[in-house]
């Protein structure tokens, strides 16, 4: 029953369903990173110049599996 509960919250919410900007999941993993004892140092080495590949939305429609 609480499964169900849980899914009824978050159709009502569709905020609920979208996906965390880049910012906001960078921010998220850095704590838990942070957590887990990385030092700030480095978290700044190793994600200073992480960005998203963006390009993949422009191959999502060529994939094999979906095309003829």
């Amino acid at each position: 029953m609480r499964g169900g509960l849980s899914l009824a919250a978050m159709a009502a919410s569709p905020a609920a369903l979208a996906a965390p900007s880049f910012e906001q999941w960078r921010a998220s993993f850095r704590q838990h990173a942070l957590s887990q004892r990385i030092t700030e140092a480095t978290w700044i080495r190793c994600m200073a110049h992480v960005e998203p590949d963006l390009s993949v939305f422009n191959e999502i429609g060529n994939q094999p599996e979906f095309k003829e």
